[in-house]
């Protein structure tokens, strides 16, 4: 039995190193590699990203100071767990006190599709089904019944003031999301790495702007990663109740947003390999089980929905015109919403079979267009990937901004959200660092723990993988790929772990001159593998080449963006509105 489990293990490991090495590390490369030579901003109107060069070699000297500030602090943080857990107690009641400011400070109503759940939930208690009618919202778009429902209590306990309660119910959920990551990177790293990726998550404040979201990202987020939880706990501790944990989570999950779906092959993958290697059955029913409950929620949300408004709720816009508008232009930037779909769906009668060939047709034209213009298909692709990975805000400013259309933003929020204040360019700045931080890390965390990559910490590298693979091709969005981003924290505080714990054992045995330590760094794996690192990225410095421009040094737009920071300033206006009327 035991040298079955070993060949059983051996083959696992294999495919999970091929997603590891083949997949998730050319992408997490490439993703550190452009954050270092560049930087994509989305401006307030939030429809233009300007693509802007960044200095490089003073974002590799910061990276390099926040190790040795690690290294500095390692002690002290390490052994005085009582002034740790009251420094941390402070600063988590400070980031609260500020986010809870930052959302009453806001206080804007939703718009755009926002405002389509947000009232459609009203109207359906108030048996309005007006917007389920065809040609009307949720016609179109009958995925979006399900965060309709979930939105109904909220509105029937607070009248008025539910979107404000909604936002509080965000930051609820955004803070439990920040405590299962940290008990998962806690069991998968350490208790170093937890406390690290704690701070890490506190201090990503684009997700600011999701809490006051009338959106299903934040708390979709929270019940995927309760979910992974759950599994992971049942993995760890064989105890069978965490899967109803699980099959109620995951459900919960895609009924705020569909797009979670993908976590939830995620966690299907990581019970499949749980139950290969411990050769038992019950994981390979959980899976069935937690499967059958996302497809009811899927299947059934549309139908339960069709029994109360008396309309079709099964139809709506095919998939592949998703993909469709996802391989074309936009003004925000390639692969970005541009109203093909709509326009098509309404121009043809509402009629989806009609659609769907005619953007299957569209899909296939852009297709041949990319394997005739090779040189354009690396530009539109480079520029579409940068556009939803490397900007560092992640939308966070304009899912904010866009919605003031009621004056409500004091000057100084105004000076914090739009392009052009003061506190705004501050902010764009630290989102900056943080995020070749982040990305850093995550690499380090692949070189110096290539050998000890297991089953147990791979959930999220693959539905990491699997949403950057996806989202290539789907519909542009960083509110899309926000989550996905967020799943790697917990290996970028455990690259820096890493590496502060291996300088501080270069320590104990004595090495203590920098050249004696690089010397000895050098000479091991990981250290030739950073050396090699160090050259690519100086190579790529140095040489020219459209390719490079294209793809890892995209940028060049500063003036352009410095120009309309200067001269487009209508925000500054005590009478400035995003929108004339609440469209």
């Amino acid at each position: 039995m035991g040298r079955t489990r070993k060949k059983g293990d051996g083959y696992l490991r294999k495919v999970i190193n091929f997603i590891i090495w083949f997949l998730m590390i050319p992408i997490i490369l490439y993703l550190f590699l452009s954050s270092l030579f560049g930087t994509c901003v989305m401006v307030y109107t939030n429809i233009y990203t300007y693509y802007l060069t960044d200095i490089m070699p003073g974002m590799l000297l910061l990276l390099v100071l926040l190790v040795f500030l690690l290294l500095r602090h390692r002690e002290k943080v390490m052994h005085d767990d009582r002034t740790v857990r009251k420094i941390f107690l402070l600063i988590t009641g400070i980031w609260l006190a500020a986010l809870l400011v930052f959302i009453f400070s806001t206080q804007m109503p939703p718009t755009a599709d926002q405002r389509h759940v947000y009232e459609g939930a009203r109207e359906l208690l108030a048996g309005n089904y007006n917007r389920w009618l065809p040609g009307h919202y949720f016609y179109e778009y009958p995925f979006q019944s399900g965060i309709v429902l979930l939105y109904c209590p909220f509105l029937l306990l607070f009248q008025n003031s539910a979107y404000l309660a909604i936002a509080c119910f965000n930051v609820c959920c955004w803070f439990l999301t920040i405590c299962i990551l940290t008990d998962l990177t806690g069991h998968w790293f350490g208790k170093k790495s937890a406390r690290l990726v704690y701070l890490l998550l506190l201090a990503f404040l684009p997700i600011w702007g999701y809490c006051t979201f009338v959106y299903g990202t934040v708390p979709g987020l929270f019940f995927a990663m309760a979910g992974i939880w759950f599994a992971e706990k049942y993995g760890r501790t064989g105890k069978r109740r965490n899967i109803v944990g699980c099959c109620i989570c995951m459900p919960l999950a895609i009924m705020w947003k569909s797009n979670f779906e993908i976590f939830l092959v995620g966690v299907c993958i990581m019970l499949l390999l749980y139950a290969i290697r411990k050769k038992v059955l019950f994981p390979l029913l959980a899976v069935v089980l937690i499967t059958v409950c996302c497809l009811t929620v899927i299947q059934g949300v549309p139908r339960l929905m069709t029994q109360i408004t008396g309309q079709a709720s099964d139809q709506g816009m095919p998939t592949v015109a998703w993909v469709a508008m996802g391989m074309q232009e936009a003004s925000t930037a390639p692969g970005w919403y541009n109203g093909y779909g709509k326009t098509v769906y309404e121009s043809n009668g509402n009629h989806p079979e009609i659609v769907e060939k005619i953007a299957t047709e569209n899909l296939k034209k852009s297709i041949r267009n990319f394997q005739t213009n090779k040189e354009y298909a690396v530009s539109f692709f480079g520029k579409k990937i940068a556009s939803i990975w490397n900007d560092p805000a992640f939308e966070g400013f304009t899912i904010v901004n866009t919605r003031d259309y009621v004056k409500s933003l004091s000057p100084w929020m105004k000076d914090i959200l739009y392009d052009g204040g003061v506190e705004n360019a501050l902010l764009l700045v630290f989102f900056d660092v943080l995020h070749s931080i982040v990305l850093g890390g995550v690499v380090l965390h692949l070189l110096l723990n290539r050998k000890k990559l297991n089953f147990e910490t791979a959930v999220a590298e693959i539905i990491f993988t699997g949403g950057f693979i996806f989202h290539i091709f789907w519909e542009a969005k960083c509110q899309y790929t926000v989550p996905y981003y967020i799943l790697l924290f917990p290996y970028a505080a455990a690259g820096y772990t890493s590496v502060v714990d291996r300088l501080a054992n270069l320590r104990k045995a004595g090495v203590r001159s920098k050249k004696e330590m690089l010397a000895k760094i050098s000479r091991t794996g990981s250290g030739k593998l950073a050396i090699a690192l160090a050259v690519l990225i100086l190579l790529i410095a140095i040489l020219p080449g459209k390719l490079l421009s294209d793809t890892v040094k995209l940028g060049g737009q500063e003036k352009d963006y410095v120009w309309y920071c200067l001269h487009k300033t209508q925000w500054q206006s005590p009478d400035y509105v995003r929108y004339g009327d609440n469209e």
